[in-house]
């Protein structure tokens, strides 16, 4: 930390998880129009997903201890998936799930309701991938909205390959595809608990966040 500080001449200091909502909210809405519905983020990881929204004027929420790392090392396995392996893997997703809306009820408030958008790794390439693109290209993905039966399609289509195989897809990152598979059940399960049919992928994040927070 000492030297990013003696780069930038900011002093760093670790976010409460409050501040790392709002600042993760604020860059994935972005440059987004405005909506009449609320608006969620959810932002899956490797070991953990969060999710944030303003409902009902307050900014609420939740970090679920779920991501697709943890999810294919405790769940899934790096082989082609079983019906068994991923029973596993909906049981450890459901949990968590049904333990984030018991805590922040505001959730289940909005569903059916509400506007999802989604940021990080795994629905960047999900992005990529359904546009089959071989290269990284912002402006085809930025603020792209993706079905519910997209998530499906290729959960499903990945889920019965092998690592090596899933590699072949234009769009797929390199160190992505052990993993996809469990980030992608995450954000099709966060999906149908929130009752969304659609979720819009945003290349901004918790860095765009923060540089419009430290520029006020």
């Amino acid at each position: 930390m000492s030297m990013a500080e003696s780069l930038t001449g900011l002093r760093g200091r670790i976010l409460l998880g409050v501040e790392e909502a709002h600042l993760s909210f604020g860059g994935a809405t972005a440059g987004l129009e405005a909506d009449p519905r609320p608006t969620v983020v959810v932002d899956v990881g490797g070991g953990s997903t969060e999710l944030a929204g303003v409902l009902d004027g307050n900014l609420v929420s939740h970090s679920m201890q779920l991501g697709c790392v943890r999810v294919t090392e405790r769940a899934l396995g790096s082989d082609p998936v079983t019906p068994e392996r991923l029973a596993a893997a909906d049981a450890m997703i459901d949990a968590e799930i049904d333990r984030a809306f018991l805590t922040v009820p505001a959730f289940l408030g909005v569903r059916g309701n509400l506007r999802l958008v989604g940021v990080a790794g795994t629905i960047a390439t999900l992005a990529h991938l359904d546009q089959g693109l071989a290269t990284y290209n912002r402006d085809a993905v930025h603020h792209l909205e993706l079905p519910s039966e997209t998530v499906t399609y290729w959960r499903v289509r990945l889920m019965r390959l092998t690592p090596a195989e899933r590699l072949a897809f234009a769009g797929m990152t390199p160190g992505r595809e052990d993993v996809l598979v469990g980030g992608l059940r995450v954000l099709e399960k966060v999906m149908e608990a929130l009752g969304a049919s659609s979720i819009i992928h945003s290349e901004s994040d918790i860095l765009d966040g923060t540089i419009a927070w430290l520029r006020r």
